[in-house]
């Protein structure tokens, strides 16, 4: 399974990116998974545009929304049958949304939450759900 987590802002605090790192380490020996942070919105427009946009998840709060872990694990996994050996990318738009308006007709979307979250929260709190995914799917104890 490949995922991409894009994103795009400027760096984020430490105790951020240390939780981004415990669950990049955590998630690494279970699935391919990078990190791209563009620092400029056009890097960040000309990598997002560049893939293939049915393997495009923009994160936003407008987005589909999952009931409980468990739906969106459900979500994830079809995501990933459905993608056969493609990667998964979710984008995680700046301060300002996305910096292009026309993605949202162009791109699927996805909830994390009804309530707005940082760039650099979303990151931490989709990794998070994620690794919970790949937990229910192997059925352990970390989902309770």
């Amino acid at each position: 399974m490949k995922v991409r987590l894009i994103s795009i802002g400027k760096s984020s605090p430490k105790w951020i990116e240390d939780a981004v790192e415990e669950y990049l380490t955590r998630l690494r020996s279970h699935m391919n998974i990078t990190t791209l942070w563009a620092k400029k919105e056009q890097q960040f427009l000309e990598i997002v545009e560049k893939e293939d946009p049915s393997s495009i998840f923009l994160l936003d709060e407008r987005g589909k929304t999952f009931k409980s872990s468990k739906e969106f694990s459900d979500w994830f996994f079809s995501r990933h049958d459905a993608a056969r050996h493609k990667e998964i990318n979710f984008v995680i738009g700046g301060a300002e949304g996305f910096p292009n308006p026309a993605w949202k007709n162009r791109y699927q979307s996805i909830s994390l939450s009804n309530l707005t979250l940082t760039h650099q929260m979303a990151r931490v709190v989709l990794l998070e759900q994620i690794y919970r995914s790949m937990e229910i799917e192997k059925g352990t104890k970390y989902h309770k």
